[in-house]
This record gives structure tokens, C-alpha cells and sequence, in this order.
């Protein structure tokens, strides 16, 4: 008997936690409807933060940023200034499979990322390669960007190693006036 209530309870405890992520589809209904091929044309501007582990701030940083497409990719500059003096660059080649699936690639992306457009939102899943001390480390990145109107975007980035959350990042991109 002892078995069964464990067994019953492994299989709640996966039911419940399998109902909890988040998945493209759920999104399918919500407005307005995000295109990559569109919100990421020309300037935009950033402001974001970085979370630690613990869930406390542990930087802050200001982005610019311009897209433009050519035939299925579209290409994606991002210079961030953060708050400590430290700046940096990534050049996102993002290429659209079709109206629901694209692929990214980027200098410190390792592989190619597998992204999702659906509704109001776009996920993209990939492992960044990030400096850290005098090496570095690979990060699982779970990118969630939601289109808020057409000159907003929201976006959490929730990252990984080992599957345990080492950190948050949340970022506000506008459409440059």
C-alpha cells in the first residue's frame, strides 16, 4: 500500500509541475499578434536588469538596437551600455522557417537556438556562452518576449545550468521614435 501512495504522489507531483511551463501554444489567441519580421525593423531602444540567483538585482544595463531583413533572415544589432561603464555587442542572424519557426544564431550562442512565434508571443530556447571570472560558462536560456502594443515588447529571460535558475533577466524594448 505504501507503494501506491508513492507512486500516486510522483504522478501528481508530475502532472502538476508538467501543467506549470509555460507553452507557445497558450498564446495562440492573445493580441496583438507578434512578427518578428516586423517589430524587429529599424532603431529600437532597451532598458533591462539582470537577477541573480536570489532574485536580486545585479545589474543594469541600456540597449540599442536595429533590425532590418533581408529575403528570410533578419538581422538584429544589439549594443548594450551597462551601468557599470561595461559595454558590449551581439549580432542576432534570426532565420524564418516559416510563419511559426525560426533559428538564431549569434557569436556567443552555442549552436543554433530554435524559436517559436505564436499570438501575442515569441520564445526562443539556447545556450549562451557568457564570461565568468576568467573562463566561461554556458547557460540555458529560456527567452520570452511578449508584444504589448506595436512599440512594445516585455521580455524574461530566465537562465539555467544544470536545470537550477542562476538568474533573471527582464528587458523593455521600444520601437525608437
Amino acid at each position: 500500500m505504501a507503494i501506491f501512495k508513492y507512486i500516486s504522489l510522483t504522478v501528481l507531483c508530475l502532472v502538476m509541475s508538467g501543467c506549470s511551463e509555460q507553452r507557445i501554444e497558450d498564446h495562440k489567441i492573445m493580441k496583438p499578434t507578434f512578427s518578428l519580421s516586423e517589430f524587429f525593423k529599424g532603431p529600437l531602444k532597451a532598458e533591462g536588469i539582470v537577477y541573480g540567483f536570489s532574485g536580486n538585482p545585479t545589474r543594469y544595463f541600456h540597449a540599442d538596437l536595429h533590425g532590418e531583413q533581408n529575403g528570410n533572415v533578419i538581422t538584429l544589432k544589439e549594443d548594450f551600455i551597462f551601468k557599470d561603464g561595461e559595454k558590449s555587442q551581439r549580432t542576432w542572424l534570426l532565420t524564418l522557417k516559416n510563419d511559426f519557426e525560426f533559428s538564431g544564431t549569434a557569436h556567443d550562442v552555442v549552436g543554433a537556438s530554435e524559436g517559436r512565434q505564436l499570438g501575442n508571443a515569441v520564445n526562443m530556447k539556447y545556450i549562451l556562452r557568457v564570461p565568468y571570472g576568467d573562463s566561461t560558462i554556458d547557460l540555458s536560456m529560456d527567452d520570452w518576449m511578449y508584444l504589448m502594443d506595436e512599440k512594445t515588447v516585455l521580455n524574461r529571460t530566465s537562465m539555467n545550468k544544470f536545470g537550477i535558475k542562476v538568474g533573471e533577466l527582464f528587458l523593455v524594448i521600444r520601437k525608437a521614435s
